[in-house]
């Protein structure tokens, strides 16, 4: 879940992870309703405003309700700035919280980028709650962005997802798979900047991680590695991201309408997705070919990580500049790249 201002509390993609298995349909998070219908209320919000923690951040007001806990809205007293404040309430933990947490603490203090979400401060508050304080993005999700437009604007979503790129090639390049990329899980700060967000599913691919559950991804942005519990690797990042592309520039997933969670995931793992020439013939070829590269039920046939996604963006930018309105400021060093020229060249 990416961490942003909102007006009233918005049920989080835990709830969306939760509809995708009612009846064995893919739903969307507007279908939340429905689903707490089923469930029973949701519990609620520990309000906690004009609450101080650490002497540091002062509690403002409340964001969102996410699975075991709360985000609020909050101050950090010693920057004067504000942030946004997470807190996992004991009750409400999974078995595996505290390991994922500490995960997740050890990654933030190692990707120190600007396209990563930055963290102010964790760790351990009356007892067993757990809390992290990160920067607030005044932009709001992707997402957001994206379902804000009637016709997606290619120039600047293009722009955006290369910034994405460069988060991604930095974390792999620090040996960090995000896991659980969706249009969710990037914000938009000051316009035309982005962070990657939600780094708890993330884990050091070298370590030949499996997920824990399924659950902790987006379903509708999951790799043929998530759906068979495969280890997570940049590549499985690599996937994630092309579905995101497809999202930025057509404004939907390649698989909506009334598919089944089943045929949605055959689908994926067959390779049976729609191109974007499909959605749009003005569709350069070359970006389109990025696509299908980046999708590729096979993940050694993908382009293998985030600096890969660089070259081949930047070739893409080379021969098709009028789909670039301003060169993106890049910090990243990019690397030989072999074995996907063929591809776009």
């Amino acid at each position: 879940m990416g961490y942003h201002k909102n007006n009233g509390i918005s049920w989080n993609s835990g709830v969306s992870t939760l509809a995708s298995m009612v009846n064995g349909n893919v739903w969307s998070s507007n279908d939340t309703d429905k689903i707490w219908e089923k469930l029973g209320q949701p519990p609620p919000v520990p309000d906690n405003r004009g609450v101080e923690i650490k002497e540091r951040f002062l509690i403002t007001d409340i964001i969102a309700k996410v699975p075991g806990g709360v985000v609020y809205l909050g101050i950090d007293l010693l920057q004067s700035i504000t942030c946004a404040f997470k807190i996992l309430f004991a009750g409400g933990l999974l078995v595996d919280t505290h390991k994922r947490f500490d995960r997740e603490t050890h990654i933030f203090q190692i990707l120190r980028h600007p396209r990563i979400l930055p963290e102010i401060g964790s760790g351990k508050i009356s007892g067993s709650h757990l809390f992290r304080a990160m920067k607030l993005a005044d932009g709001g999700t992707f997402e957001d962005w994206i379902k804000g437009q009637k016709i997606p604007d290619p120039h600047q979503s293009l722009l955006l997802l290369m910034q994405v790129a460069e988060g991604l090639a930095y974390a792999h390049k620090n040996g960090i798979v995000h896991g659980d990329l969706s249009p969710r899980n990037i914000l938009i700060h000051q316009e035309d900047c982005i962070w990657l967000s939600d780094w708890n599913s993330a884990s050091f691919f070298k370590e030949k991680h499996f997920l824990e559950s399924k659950s902790l991804a987006t379903p509708l942005f999951m790799s043929p590695e998530h759906i068979f519990d495969q280890p997570i690797i940049p590549a499985t990042d690599v996937f994630s991201f092309g579905l995101v592309l497809y999202f930025g520039l057509t404004g939907r997933h390649p698989l909506t309408g009334s598919l089944t969670s089943v045929e949605m995931y055959r689908s994926v793992i067959e390779g049976k997705l729609p191109e974007l020439l499909d959605e749009n013939a003005a569709i350069p070829e070359k970006l389109n070919l990025l696509f299908k590269a980046c999708i590729n039920p096979v993940p050694e046939k993908r382009p293998g990580n985030g600096t890969d996604l660089i070259i081949l963006f930047e070739n893409l930018m080379n021969d098709n500049q009028a789909l670039f309105r301003q060169r993106p400021g890049m910090n990243h060093q990019t690397q030989s790249f072999t074995g996907h020229e063929t591809l776009i060249n």
